[in-house]
């Protein structure tokens, strides 16, 4: 399938011309609309991607998963078994764990502005509804990165090549789109009695107030930027911690042809 890369000095307007010149279809999975966009996606498939999460250049399948995790295994297999794996993983844990007591209410998310004020309000809530990050987890989220760099990266288009296994990585993490808490709370109205009382004023009927509980509903949507950021701290943590050199490195990149190498047999 051809693709067009398109210089990132142009204007937008010019990238987008240059892609609809070249008459070529979407990129994105199962599309057969004509790509409009400098990242080779049809309008309504980059709308998808930059705000519903979508991963609309695919995902790794749970066999190919499997795949990239018995080569991360068989690649760690000295410091899994003398214990040095756990000591990483527990570290990379520890950081990316918060107590319950630092999440705050979905309307209170709304008075953090930025993604770095509003990461340990996410990273407690990972916590409660996934407990701490441990080994298991660790190489789980590895092989995910792992495949989506091997397979999925290579096909996408340069503009947005650099960001696909963050932001998935941060969503696959996360594991949710919207924080929400039911809370119930009293109201009181008036309503009528049915009893009519007839006075100075003429007949009037009669009121009582009632008090009530009423369930209300706050929620707050997690944001793409907080995916990206999160993924990014991420990948971070796991270069610093279990790579040599990240993902420019010849580690990683041994790692890539080995998956792709099982995968082809």
């Amino acid at each position: 399938m051809r693709q067009v890369t398109t210089p990132t000095s142009w204007p937008s307007a010019k990238r987008n011309a240059a892609v609809v010149a070249a008459d070529i279809r979407c990129q994105a999975v199962g599309c057969e609309r004509q790509a409009t966009r400098w990242s080779n996606l049809c309008g309504l498939c980059e709308k998808q991607w930059l705000e519903d999460h979508k991963p609309v250049f695919g995902k790794p399948a749970s066999d190919k998963l499997k795949v990239a995790q018995k080569v991360l295994k068989d690649h760690y297999d000295g410091v899994l078994k003398s214990g040095v794996f756990d000591d990483w993983a527990s570290q990379i844990g520890r950081t990316f764990s918060r107590p319950e007591s630092r999440l705050v209410s979905p309307s209170g998310m709304r008075r953090y502005r930025t993604p770095t004020e509003r990461f340990t309000a996410l990273l407690a809530m990972r916590t409660r509804d996934r407990g701490t990050l441990t080994k298991k987890g660790v190489l789980s989220l590895l092989g995910y990165a792992l495949v989506i760099d091997a397979l999925i990266t290579p096909t996408i288009p340069a503009p947005v090549r650099s960001d696909y296994m963050i932001a998935l990585l941060g969503q696959r993490f996360v594991g949710r789109e919207v924080y929400s808490k039911t809370t119930l709370r009293y109201r009181s109205r008036r309503v009528k009695t049915g009893v009519i009382r007839y006075g100075p004023d003429g007949p009037q009927e009669l009121t009582q107030r009632v008090e009530e509980e009423v369930p209300e509903k706050e929620y707050y949507r997690i944001r793409r930027a907080d995916m990206r950021f999160i993924g990014r701290r991420l990948w971070k943590a796991f270069e610093k911690t279990l790579l040599a050199g990240g993902r420019q490195g010849a580690e990683w990149r041994g790692l890539q042809d080995e998956v792709v190498g099982a995968i082809g047999a």
